[in-house]
């Protein structure tokens, strides 16, 4: 016992003794970070750094508030004193007269008012008016606090010649004085990270958590979400001015690095733009293999202009979508989808879409007949449908069956006979004729039922959910308040992460190898030919291949396919399918028209064909838009490496090369400092000995436009329009009138490819129209921007903002008591004493006002009522036009 005690006080012993010992070097620590008179800096900046470093162990932050700029003929406006105060430097709020209290209330006063309030004879405009919108402002309580901190330049040197430590309000903990304005900071790695952040439209939690990552945790980090709101704010703020010269500079370097980018403007008559339209080199490319069937649709609020987004979405080989060009509108009428139409037309060397799916605008269904007479033009069938369930809902609720034959009918009709024979026994059945939507649907029902469809080519969907969902996407990165030059990289991420995606999907084609369903031959043969994620959709056809059973008609010729009754016990109306076969020609046909719509064949036909023992397959069932696209490489013979590398106009391959280097670079250099410091200066070495090697076949961005314009023009009088209008509009830059008659005219210019040269008068002349349409491209404006926040003004039309409760509540007519007739209570607080007489008078006349007002007010509902349903039958037939 006696051995455990002694011991136990050795350790307390020793604790204490390493308890006096560091307290001692913290206060020997200590006297480093504080200022003392005669201390010299190199720089204010250094004297800054160290007396902010004080302040944040002591628990208050600086101001920086005098500058003395010297008179000295040697360091004339030089400065040469610099005073640093406590923040609660100032007169206190008790000892502010009134006049300066309500400035230090928070309220917003302009400089003129607070001059007004000091000059009186100033007259020049009228009462000071307060703020429209107030916002929350926060006031330092002052103290008139006059611990300072003051440093002269002496000899170059600066030094403390005026000190005061002394303060006369609490001090914060280290906790809370961390979070002080001045110790509140981002260093210059912080906001190169912050602004790489932006551009990828990270939220402002998760980049406050990863800075609080690097620092070390929460507890460590000095700063808050406020602190990288604002600082977001004025990244915005910066890329939203000038915003039209930005994205213009963002569309010339876009078409230096790819020739056959291409982009146009259109402008008013103050030369404010009104629609930007732009599609990359590879969309234009891609375009001339999936440009079959497009998906257009607009959407709202993604920038601050309030322009209309208008991707042209396509389905590469691989069923993704694809994006062919993108364009921003301010409006959605007729003249404006005309002049999108035709600028996408010309993009594209004259092609215009064989199929095109949009929604039930009217200005949008008149352009593409004017603009695209001979595509076909379907609207989405989901949209309808959901107009359906709102105009028809009671009627689907209310009447047993009705929905289930209503969707059955449209969509799993076989022929536009059985179509309208169905659709007629529904309406008369189900007693619904006098449904308004539901004749408007039949009138136009060749706009958007299926079986209307089932020959064209309109794979896999019959929606503009493709269209939607880039549009999704792109909303989950963009807003209302989002610049113009914001959009359009978001755009190009997005163009980037659609290539990535494909080159993902034909790296898959090309090293992985998908599983079998069945021993049948031609699901061999659909893995070999189609790309991975088609052969999966044909893979799932045909294990429906064991739902259906086959009865032979003519043997050889034709054929019954229908599904078994284990699985029809849910169909309303099972369905048999007729399937036609030509074995010496080896044309296999259905009813259901599948392989024409979607370029693959249906499960009845293999059924049909597994039932007659034909296991394979021609190739022309498997069509080339499902097949991998060939993409030639030419390397060199004795190194096997791409010639890409070596090519002067892309350096992607070479980037990579040298990035997956660095990579393992870094991870080496740093582990230690040493390593880090000799990786440092080679790199700096190598920097500036690759800085003098000169940089080869880089052409400059007009010689590559002039080179781009000269070459890639007709080759032969057939194909000579298709390939001027697509080659040579890839430098064309609309956006007045007078600009697209330049444009027109430099695209007429044609040129032989052969003999690669073109008349010298010529080549001029395409210089100096290209030169008009760059100074009309620099005199572009900025558009308005449209506020987002509040009511808006009475000028602005046709608003829909609904009232606020408030003011229909302040607006809401008085109440009366039906007692005594005041209109400060009602009956049941009624206090008055009135005569029964008088009493009976008044009941008898509120009873009769009370009449007229009900009448009044039935006539007017009633009015109403008819009124509203003329309006929806306006909308209707509208939306249906």
């Amino acid at each position: 016992m006696l051995d455990t005690a002694f011991e136990e006080d050795i350790e307390i012993f020793r604790q204490n003794q390493n308890l006096e010992e560091a307290i001692s070097l913290s206060q020997e620590g200590e006297t480093q970070h504080v200022p003392t008179i005669d201390m010299q800096f190199k720089s204010d900046d250094e004297a800054y750094q160290f007396y902010n470093q004080y302040a944040l162990i002591v628990g208050f932050f600086i101001v920086r508030c005098e500058n003395y700029h010297s008179r000295d003929k040697q360091k004339m406006g030089m400065v040469t004193r610099i005073t640093f105060k406590c923040n609660k430097k100032g007169k206190c709020l008790e000892e502010c007269p009134e006049a300066e209290k309500e400035n230090l209330s928070g309220v917003q006063v302009s400089k003129l008012a607070r001059r007004r309030k000091k000059f009186p004879d100033i007259t020049d405009e009228g009462a000071p008016v307060p703020a429209t919108r107030k916002r929350k402002t926060k006031v330092i309580n002052k103290t008139n606090c006059q611990a300072e901190m003051v440093i002269t330049l002496v000899k170059d040197v600066w030094t403390v010649t005026r000190l005061n430590l002394d303060h006369n309000h609490k001090l914060l903990s280290p906790d809370l004085s961390k979070l002080l304005r001045s110790h509140r900071f981002f260093s210059k790695h912080e906001k190169a990270i912050i602004r790489t952040f932006i551009n990828i439209n990270v939220p402002n939690r998760k980049i406050l958590a990863f800075l609080s990552f690097l620092r070390g945790g929460m507890e460590f980090t000095n700063i808050v979400k406020t602190d990288i709101n604002n600082y977001r704010t004025r990244v915005m703020r910066e890329a939203g001015q000038n915003d039209i010269t930005q994205v213009i500079q963002f569309l010339k370097k876009k078409q230096t690095e790819d020739p056959l980018f291409f982009f146009s403007f259109d402008a008013d008559e103050e030369n404010k733009v009104r629609n930007i339209f732009w599609s990359y080199g590879k969309s234009r490319i891609a375009y001339e293999h999936y440009g079959d069937v497009i998906s257009f649709d607009t959407t709202y609020e993604t920038n601050r202009y309030n322009l209309k987004f208008a991707p042209f979405v396509g389905i590469n080989g691989h069923g993704d979508n694809l994006l062919f060009a993108g364009a921003v509108l301010s409006d959605e009428t007729t003249d404006t989808f005309r002049w999108l139409f035709n600028t996408f037309r010309i993009c594209m060397g004259g092609k215009a879409p064989k199929a095109i799916i949009t929604d039930q605008d009217a200005a949008m269904k008149a352009a593409i007949e004017l603009e695209y007479p001979e595509t076909i033009h379907r609207n989405c069938l989901f949209h309808i449908v959901s107009k359906a369930e709102i105009y028809c809902g009671p009627a689907f609720n209310k009447i047993k069956g009705f929905a289930m034959d209503f969707y059955d009918i449209v969509y799993n009709s076989l022929t536009i006979e059985e179509f309208e024979s169905l659709w007629k026994y529904m309406t008369e059945k189900h007693k619904v004729e006098r449904l308004r939507y539901l004749q408007i649907m039949y009138e136009n029902r060749h706009r958007f039922v299926p079986v209307y469809f089932k020959e064209n080519f309109f794979p896999f969907k019959c929606l503009t959910s493709r269209s939607e969902g880039t549009n999704a996407i792109f909303k989950d990165n963009v807003g209302p308040t989002t610049s113009l030059i914001l959009f359009v990289q978001e755009f190009d991420r997005q163009m980037k992460n659609i290539d990535e995606k494909g080159n993902l999907r034909d790296k898959n084609k090309a090293q992985d190898v998908a599983l079998l369903h069945s021993r049948y031959n031609f699901e061999r043969q659909a893995r070999d030919l189609y790309n991975t994620q088609i052969f999966y959709r044909f893979q799932q056809i045909v294990k429906a291949t064991g739902m259906h059973m086959v009865d032979e008609i003519d043997k050889n010729k034709v054929y019954i396919v229908y599904k078994s009754e284990t699985y029809t016990e849910k169909e309303i109306r099972p369905r048999k399918y007729l399937v036609l076969v030509d074995l010496e020609q080896e044309n296999y046909t259905c009813i259901c028209a599948r392989f024409q719509k979607d370029g693959i064949l249906c499960s009845h036909i293999l059924r049909t064909l597994i039932q007659i023992s034909r296991y394979t397959l021609p190739e022309k069932y498997f069509i080339d838009r499902w097949r991998p696209i060939e993409k030639k490489q030419i390397r060199n013979a004795a190194t096997n490496i791409p010639t890409e590398l070596r090519a002067g106009s892309t350096n992607t391959l070479r980037y990579n090369l040298i990035s997956r280097k660095f990579v393992e670079v870094v991870s080496d250099g740093c582990m230690s400092l040493e390593r880090c410091n000799q990786m440092l200066q080679g790199i700096e070495k190598i920097h500036d000995e690759i800085k003098k090697i000169p940089i080869r076949n880089q052409m400059t961005s007009a010689d590559n436009g002039d080179e781009q314009l000269f070459l890639n023009n007709g080759s032969n009088n057939n194909e000579q329009n298709d390939s001027n209008q697509h080659n040579s509009e890839a430098n064309t830059m609309n956006t007045n009138e007078s600009t697209k008659e330049v444009a027109q005219s430099s695209n007429t210019t044609n040129t032989n490819e052969s003999a690669r040269q073109v008349p010298q008068g010529s080549a001029r002349q395409i210089t100096e129209q290209r030169s008009v349409a760059e100074q009309s491209l620099e005199s572009l404006k900025n558009l308005d921007v449209v506020p987002r926040k509040g009511r808006p003004k009475k000028n602005i039309p046709k608003s829909k903002r609904w009232i606020p409760t408030s003011k229909l509540v302040r607006t809401k007519q008085k109440i009366t008591c039906s007692h005594c007739g005041s209109n400060t209570h009602n009956r049941a607080t009624c206090t008055a004493d009135v005569d029964d007489a008088a009493l009976s008078a008044k009941k008898t006349a509120a009873s009769k006002k009370r009449t007229g007002q009900e009448t009044k007010k039935s006539q007017t509902k009633k009015q109403k009522r008819s009124q509203q349903n003329t309006n929806e039958d306006q909308v209707i037939m509208s939306n249906a036009i």
